[in-house]
């Protein structure tokens, strides 16, 4: 949706199945304007220039109904949990971003830190934090 927009998109993905489906719909689909790299993303902000806006849209993990999610994203979550310390990560991608994170949760979870505000959908919702780059060091 944001390529569609205009967006220059880097998508990173460490877990080396899900890369590889990411790949093929890339391919399949066309989208010029969207890579795709299998790497820690944390690894790529600490490279190079700020991305404008970073999107973390981690694993829920364990649903607090009894219903199971679909059958597809219960096979994602088995091979790809959610990561040990999504808060942490979220404060990485503040640092790293240039203007803000956008933290994709389910509805009833509580926040990471104090976002500045959120966008509520029916099933999930989107924490939008503020970006906290740091200076560069002086020499």
């Amino acid at each position: 949706m944001l390529a569609g927009l205009g967006c220059a998109v880097h998508m990173s993905e460490c877990h080396p199945l899900v890369y590889q489906r990411l790949r093929a719909r890339l391919r399949e689909h066309g989208h010029g304007a969207v890579t795709v790299a299998l790497e820690d993303a944390r690894q790529r902000w600490r490279q190079g220039p700020a991305f404008d806006v970073i999107y973390l849209d981690p694993m829920f993990g364990p649903h607090p109904k009894t219903a199971a999610p679909s059958g597809h994203m219960q096979v994602l979550a088995a091979l790809a949990p959610p990561p040990d310390d999504i808060g942490a990560l979220v404060e990485l991608a503040r640092r790293a971003a240039g203007s803000r994170v956008v933290v994709k949760r389910r509805r009833s979870a509580d926040p990471y830190g104090a976002p500045a505000w959120h966008i509520a959908a029916r099933a999930v919702r989107f924490d939008v934090y503020r970006a906290e780059r740091q200076p560069p060091a002086s020499a």
